[in-house]
């Protein structure tokens, strides 16, 4: 399969992780403006109609619900690798220092 090493440029998933955080806010933003619209529509629906469009409204509120869901879920793991990367690389960079200094270098 050929080499699997990732390299990650400094701050780079924490970067990412704030672009998410971002996009989830922004999202919320447009989701809660549309929303707002719809109420304004949903105004003028009357009988039957009414019904059906608020049964639309309803699925419609808990997709976007799963979308922000997804997007906090995803901003959260990168918060969390970014910390086990860094985690990795001081030990890997202790290790490295260690064995440096057991050889007699600075």
């Amino acid at each position: 399969m050929g080499n699997q090493n990732i390299a990650v440029g400094s701050g780079a998933i924490a970067k990412s992780a704030g672009v998410v955080d971002q996009a989830r806010t922004d999202l919320k933003a447009r989701l809660n403006t549309l929303q707002g619209q719809m109420e304004q529509v949903k105004a003028h629906w009357e009988g039957a109609g009414a019904g059906a469009f608020q049964n639309v409204q309803n699925a419609w509120t808990v997709q976007a619900k799963d979308l922000v869901d997804i997007l906090d879920h995803f901003r959260e793991n990168l918060i969390s690798n970014d910390k086990q990367y860094t985690s990795d690389d001081q030990m890997s960079s202790d290790l490295l220092s260690k064995y440096s200094a057991q050889m007699g270098g600075k």
